[in-house]
């Protein structure tokens, strides 16, 4: 289990892929036939990205400019912390708090009920400013703090539930605050918990690391364990709250090289995965989705926890940082919200393993998400998987006159790619790096 100052995380350790299937919204749709689909908010995409993050480490006297300094050059506006934001122990961590507050950064405060209570929690985030909180959640995976007798204590954890959900919609100034549930893994610990308390919470609260598999795995034994129907059949779908659309507040990829562990994975692919975990989830379902996270813990490079970061120990971006920003530089639309349109596209025999994701900026531009949801890496023999490229033919209605295809390339930037486009029919190669296709008129 992560215990850092600014945070109580998940030990990475327990790996559950954990993505609601719910909303047709903006489920996933392979596209093969007559028909078409309706276009998600390009911006309600981006505001569903979130990271963890750390202020400053014991160790790390220069973790609070950098999370300030990068977090703004991301474009990332949701950042997940622990109430001691509300009363940082350093000079230089309350000038970084009011710098995030003062960038737009909105939080997502994770609680313990070891330490506080539900009114404390109350009282941290009149401190921090409830204007600029999103959520605030019951206590990270609980069922790991077994007593003495194998038994986690459920009992406590209820009635901390019951307690916060109480302080938080009493008071008008935080009664827009949603509260989730606590981050469970466990199945057993998932049904015991919903049982009494759904009423008390908001939304579910999942925790889904693919363990160094593709985001899109559809699981790991014959259960299924791992994947989407099983996350959402036995894990969120215990959990009965007030809102369907669940929110993530870890998952992610490390990059530890450790030849004893399989879980690691090269900047190289994370790069690759990491975008590929945002659109996936949101098309899923997930409300957003918390990278863990945003800053490297440490230098041992074989260490899992000093490597989750997208930026590096000394500071410098890693290829996964580069990427989430140029996706957020492409679909990034504030303003007024407008109705959505339906697109009506072909996608002729699409491969199996297509994923999708259709966006709409404010202005009627459609951006057609594609890739392929394959293995990049394999696990078991540690080596990067080379994917082909598979040529994929769209057709679009006759109204469409402008496309322009970027994809990822090595560096997470986005590079325009030629595209071969006559009489509304579209071709281009879609490999395991995403591919957003711009259609306008």
């Amino acid at each position: 289990m992560h215990t850092n100052r600014w945070v109580l995380t998940a030990s990475g350790l327990l790996l559950v892929l954990t993505i609601s299937v719910v909303l047709a919204r903006s489920t996933v749709k392979r596209n093969d036939s007559a028909g078409g689909v309706t276009a998600s908010s390009a911006q309600a995409f981006v505001e569903s990205i979130g990271v963890n993050g750390h202020l400053s480490y014991l160790d790390y006297e220069f973790a609070g400019v950098t999370l300030v300094t990068k977090l703004k050059e991301s474009g990332i506006t949701n950042l997940r912390v622990g109430t001691d934001i509300a009363d940082p122990e350093y000079p230089q961590d309350r000038v970084a708090v009011q710098q995030l507050i003062a960038a737009g950064m909105r939080f997502s405060i994770v609680t313990d009920f070891q330490k506080e209570s539900a009114e404390q929690v109350h009282d941290a985030i009149l401190k921090i400013g409830p204007q600029h909180v999103l959520t605030v959640e019951n206590s990270n995976e609980p069922e790991l703090f077994l007593d003495n007798n194998g038994s986690w204590p459920i009992a406590e954890i209820r009635r901390y539930q019951t307690e916060l959900f109480k302080a938080i919609n009493a008071d008008p100034k935080t009664r827009h605050i949603e509260v989730l549930g606590p981050s469970l893994t466990n199945v057993d610990a998932a049904k015991a918990f919903g049982d009494s308390v759904a009423n008390s919470m908001d939304r579910a609260n999942l925790h889904n690391y693919p363990g160094g598999l593709e985001p899109e795995n559809k699981g790991w034994d014959e259960d299924g364990f791992g994947s989407v129907d099983f996350a959402v059949g036995k894990i969120a779908g215990a959990v009965k709250p007030g809102r369907t659309r669940p929110i993530s507040t870890e998952t992610g990829y490390d990059n530890a090289n450790d030849p004893e562990r399989s879980e690691g994975v090269p900047e190289s692919v994370s790069a690759r995965y990491l975008p590929r975990q945002y659109l996936y989830s949101f098309s899923r379902g997930i409300e957003r989705t918390y990278i863990y996270e945003f800053l490297d813990e440490g230098t041992d490079g074989g260490n899992p926890e000093h490597n989750f970061g997208l930026i590096r120990s000394d500071g410098t971006k890693k290829p996964a940082f580069v990427a989430i920003r140029s996706m957020i530089d492409l679909l990034s639309d504030p303003g007024k919200a407008v109705d959505l349109k339906r697109l009506d596209f072909r996608i002729a025999r699409p491969p199996t393993d297509l994923k999708q994701l259709l966006l709409q900026k404010r202005d009627g531009t459609f951006y057609l998400a594609l890739w392929l949801g394959s293995r990049s890496w394999n696990r078991d023999r540690s080596v990067e998987v080379s994917v082909p490229d598979v040529k994929v033919d769209i057709t679009v209605p006759s109204n469409i006159s402008r496309v322009v295809a970027r994809r990822f390339d090595t560096s997470g930037s986005l590079t325009t790619r030629a595209v071969r486009f006559a009489q509304s029919r579209i071709t281009l190669p879609i490999g395991d790096e995403v591919t957003f296709i711009e259609l306008g008129k």
